[in-house]
């Protein structure tokens, strides 16, 4: 049995870089208050790091956070404005359930 070192180094860089999508939405949304303008750029960075390693749990965990935190921030901002409409708030999510489903391991294995 032979090992790839070209498979290896493809893996190895995009479990870095989903890491460093992650680390900047991170510090995106420390460094900068959530604003509507801001929310986009923070969700990109997690939906890359999502899609750069699928399995990856903290990724997945991230990106759904910052979409609850997106929803709550539209909501206060139509509560402040005394709006009491329904309005549809457009943000760029994508759900993706089938990629934990995919990684062929239980949620146990994907943990430890």
């Amino acid at each position: 049995m032979s090992i790839d070192n070209n498979d290896f180094t493809v893996n190895s860089l995009t479990s870095c870089s989903s890491r460093c999508y992650l680390k900047l939405g991170d510090w995106s949304e420390a460094s900068m208050e959530i604003t509507e303008s801001n929310i986009p750029q923070i969700l990109d960075y997690y939906s890359l790091a999502t899609e750069h390693d699928k399995a990856w749990y903290k990724a997945w965990h991230k990106w759904a956070l910052m979409n609850y935190e997106a929803v709550l921030f539209y909501k206060q901002k139509d509560a402040a404005s005394g709006s009491s409409q329904n309005q549809e708030v457009n943000l760029p999510i994508t759900p993706r359930a089938d990629s934990v489903s995919d990684s062929g391991e239980s949620g146990v294995e994907r943990l430890l």
